[in-house]
């Protein structure tokens, strides 16, 4: 844990070094998710790993350089109920750029940390995942956005697996923000298909490959100065029972400050 945290903290160090040469400011934004359940992929990731699935709060610091594509963020997931533990911390870093005013490209990596110890499973829900995403607007306020993952877990004899992701969203301005210490409020709707390719441990399927999952999510971005606050609501049909055995449904809001 401890080699893990330095090495975060070595890639934001980097990153401000990195800006202080090329006289550039470094961006900082500091968030909380209070979420219903933590559905990750299509899974409950709760209850995948033996806990009792429920609320979940997740903080995290993402740090980017305004003229560079860089960032980096660290974040955890405390479980409320189970003694309210730290049961998951995520260190990543990513490109962003924009293509075009109204298309974006990402490319990235993230480590997930399990920090559970449960009696019957093997402690090490870590995982390694690379991931790119593609996301194209319209004047109109249509979006499409493509995002293929890969995930890799460190657990000897779990097999890698594949995640893609298609969505179509729609976003309305209901209250435009005309200057930056302004107020504004966005509606957001989307709709998205999950394919899981098959997973396996010690060479036994457990999860078989195909579409998962069907999404849908409707939220609204509140906008006040440097503070974002996203309240959502989402349900999920699940196709295959080895992905879950009943279909979620979940609630969330994220506040975010940009310093």
């Amino acid at each position: 844990m401890i080699r893990r945290a330095l090495v975060a903290t070595a890639i934001c160090a980097q990153i401000a070094a990195v800006a202080a040469a090329q006289d550039g400011s470094v961006d900082v934004e500091v968030s909380t998710a209070f979420n219903t359940k933590y559905i990750w992929n299509g899974f409950d990731r709760l209850a995948s790993r033996g806990l009792e699935t429920g609320p979940v709060m997740q903080p995290r610091v993402d740090v980017a350089i305004a003229s560079s594509p860089l960032h980096a963020h660290v974040g955890g997931s405390f479980v409320m109920n189970n003694e309210s533990e730290l049961h998951e911390t995520t260190y990543g870093v990513y490109l962003h750029r924009a293509t075009s005013p109204l298309a974006s490209a990402t490319f990235g990596y993230n480590f997930y940390d399990d920090r559970v110890a449960l009696d019957g499973f093997d402690n090490t829900a870590d995982l390694h995942e690379i991931w790119g995403s593609v996301v194209m607007r319209s004047t109109v306020g249509t979006r499409t956005q493509f995002t293929a993952k890969y995930e890799n877990p460190a657990a000897e004899g779990h097999g890698s697996f594949t995640v893609v992701v298609g969505e179509i969203g729609y976003n309305v301005p209901v209250v435009p923000m005309v200057s930056a210490r302004g107020f504004g409020l966005e509606l957001d709707t989307s709709t998205a298909v999950v394919y899981t390719s098959g997973m396996k441990v010690q060479d036994i399927e457990t999860v078989d490959g195909g579409v998962s999952a069907w999404q849908v999510g409707v939220a609204s971005n509140i906008l006040t100065g440097s503070v974002r606050i996203r309240p959502s609501v989402h349900y999920q049909v699940t196709f295959k029972d080895t992905v879950n055995d009943r279909n979620p449904f979940w609630a969330g809001v994220d506040i975010a400050y940009a310093f």
